[in-house]
């Protein structure tokens, strides 16, 4: 699958847009790690692995390297129905990272092709 990642910065917001995956058949997914994720996410495993992945971005570029948690909190969700700027899932995602909290909204849209896009804002 190809993936389209696009980085828009503002003065204190980060917005990040990148077409991955979607959601599996079931709806919300179950956790790579074990009390890593607490929570309930409507993306699957891939699309939890990508949302990470950038908020991890932005968590470095503010000097931590550690993230302990991620506990998600599902805002908004819709199923799916295959149209391009569907906004499917909106979810608060609080990380604690260096004894620090770093929250951030993850807006999950689909892209018209069976994937998503993932906007990150803080």
């Amino acid at each position: 699958m190809k993936c389209i990642v696009k980085l828009i910065l503002s003065l204190s917001v980060a917005f990040v847009i990148l077409g991955c995956s979607s959601v599996d058949d079931a709806g919300a997914s179950s956790n790579a790690k074990t009390g890593f994720y607490t929570g309930n996410s409507h993306a699957n495993d891939l699309l939890k692995k990508d949302t990470l992945a950038l908020i991890s971005t932005y968590v470095q570029a503010n000097g931590c390297n550690d993230i302990s948690h991620v506990d998600v909190k599902s805002l908004h969700y819709e199923p799916m129905n295959g149209q391009k700027g569907h906004v499917w899932a909106k979810e608060g995602w609080m990380i604690t990272g260096c004894g620090k909290p770093y929250p951030f909204v993850v807006t999950y849209t689909e892209d018209g092709e069976g994937g998503s896009f993932i906007q990150i804002a803080q």
